[in-house]
């Protein structure tokens, strides 16, 4: 119930910047039409590349653009302030997780840009592009794979930023994994395009499961055996990263120092 009422008291926070969310509007509208104005280049003269039309592409870059607009945060600079700050040494003796309320904060924020910001540039996106048409079931069972990958990202975020415990920074935190997640997780370029070797060493990532296989699924690529085989794989990275999460607050409890006042 806190973290719910964290969620809460951050939706409220950022209504309070309408400017901001005007801006985030424009930016995210401005990307969709970057982005789909070079697949339709790429797409000039043909029907179909690699097994992909363009209508089915136009569905990938707003699946991903929406999902991403849900995952963006700053986690990893939130846990370096409080390092160099001191105040993470209260958070040690708190009785709610730092991590879930942290998390919380940064998804209740996220979820107002997305009503506010990210479906209008949805039915933006509808009107003027015409993305290929889905099924419910596969709406559906795209969500429940989001929600995985979400976890998945929001996890990695938070790991890197316990990392400064001992790098004492994080500002290459959301870069590092921005970039790890366009290159491997085929955010920008989706992995169909990929050479085989690539898309072998994806799938074994987690990169890829955060954003590629819900895309597809929602998509109707795949079949049920490998939608249960793509659940079954990011419930398996989720537990790695809970426990990877777990060494590292251990570790980090018995080194923190405090570096400010």
């Amino acid at each position: 119930m806190v973290y719910l009422y964290t969620m809460y008291i951050a939706f409220l926070n950022e209504s309070t910047y309408r400017a901001n969310v005007v801006f985030t509007m424009l930016i995210d509208v401005l990307m969709l039409f970057i982005t789909v104005s070079v697949w339709t280049a790429l797409y000039q003269g043909r029907g179909m590349v690699n097994g992909q039309s363009l209508s089915e592409m136009v569905l990938y870059v707003l699946a991903v653009l929406a999902s991403r607009r849900m995952t963006r945060n700053s986690l990893p600079e939130v846990m370096n302030d409080k390092i160099t700050t001191g105040s993470i040494a209260s958070d040690f003796i708190r009785p709610v997780s730092i991590m879930l309320s942290s998390i919380a904060d940064q998804l209740g924020r996220n979820f107002f840009r997305f009503i506010f910001a990210t479906i209008p540039m949805l039915i933006i996106g509808n009107i003027f592009f015409k993305p290929a048409p889905v099924s419910l079931i596969n709406v559906f069972l795209f969500i429940a794979s989001i929600v995985m990958g979400m976890t998945l990202m929001l996890q990695i975020s938070w790991i890197i930023g316990i990392a400064s415990f001992w790098t004492k920074s994080a500002a290459f935190g959301r870069m590092l994994i921005v970039s790890l997640v366009d290159v491997f997780g085929g955010t920008i370029v989706p992995l169909w395009f990929y050479p085989s070797f690539m898309r072998t060493i994806c799938s074994i990532l987690p990169f890829s499961y955060m954003f590629f296989y819900p895309a597809g699924i929602l998509m109707g690529k795949y079949g049920i055996s490998e939608i249960v085989h793509i659940f079954g794989i990011q419930l398996l990275w989720i537990g790695v990263m809970i426990g990877a999460e777990r060494a590292m607050w251990f570790k980090a409890r018995k080194v923190v120092t405090v570096q400010g006042g």
